[in-house]
Order: C-alpha cells, then structure tokens, then sequence
C-alpha cells in the first residue's frame, strides 16, 4: 500500500513536470504608443494586447529628469516588466528602444524605434519646451525567447 502511494506521488509530480510551459508564439499589438522628454520629466505610454496570455494591459511610465527611467517598471496589470537596458539617448530623442517581458515568462519583446522608421507612423515634434514623439499606428512585434 505504501509503494502505491509513492508510486502515485511520483507519477502525479512527473506528470505535472512532463507539461510543457506556454510559449509565445503569436505577434503581440502595441497601441497609443508615445513618449514625451521634458527638462523636468520623461514619459513612455502604450497599451498591449499579447493574444498568447489572452492579456490586454497598459503602461504609464514616469520619472524625473535629467535622469534617466527607473531600471524595471510595470504595466498596470503588474504582468509585464519594461526595461530601458540602454537608458534613453536625450541627444537623439526621436530614437525610443525599450524590451517588455512577461512577468514569470522568458519571452521578451524588443521595440526599436528612431529617425529610419515609416515617417508616417513614427513623428516626433516640439511643444512648449516638450519633446514629443507618437507612433500612429498598431506596432506588431513577435516575442522571442532570448
């Protein structure tokens, strides 16, 4: 009776192990996206829709300049971290990168943005002592696994 309870334990933790872990395999939408640079502030706003989690989130992201963002930050929902690995080049401010990575996930989406993008949908301009820059369209980008 004791090895059938055993047996059972180790094929029920076997089993549980044996599942494979979900991976992102559809494109995932980003919307409304825009990032505004001030003396006093920058800022990067999106929505993401991530049909692979079934998960429609957004991200309002602050901090003070002449310093550059907090070094993890989060979508409102708390299930997706935003990094700026490479800070943001206020020399350049028409150039935006950014990866987002599903909290408890390994799939990481790398958004890249400057002066080459579609003049159409990726603009830049000045108001009031505000750099502004808003992608107008739906951004499409395939998570990978790094």
């Amino acid at each position: 009776m004791k090895a059938a309870i055993i047996s059972s334990l180790y094929l029920a933790a076997t089993g549980a192990l044996a599942v494979p872990t979900k991976r992102a395999g559809q494109a995932v939408t980003i919307t409304g996206l825009k990032a505004t640079y001030s003396d006093q502030q920058g800022s990067v706003q999106f929505s993401l829709w991530d049909p692979n989690y079934s998960d429609s989130t957004s991200a309002s992201l602050n901090w003070d300049r002449p310093g550059q963002p907090p070094a993890e930050s989060w979508s409102a929902d708390h299930n997706y971290v935003v990094k700026f690995p490479n800070g943001v080049n206020y020399e350049q401010p028409t150039w935006l990168s950014f990866v987002i990575k599903r909290t408890g996930g390994v799939e990481e989406i790398d958004v890249a943005l400057g002066s080459n993008a579609d003049a159409s949908q990726w603009g830049c301009h000045k108001e009031e002592g505000t750099q502004v820059c808003i992608f107008t369209g739906d951004l499409i980008v395939t998570p990978y696994s790094p």
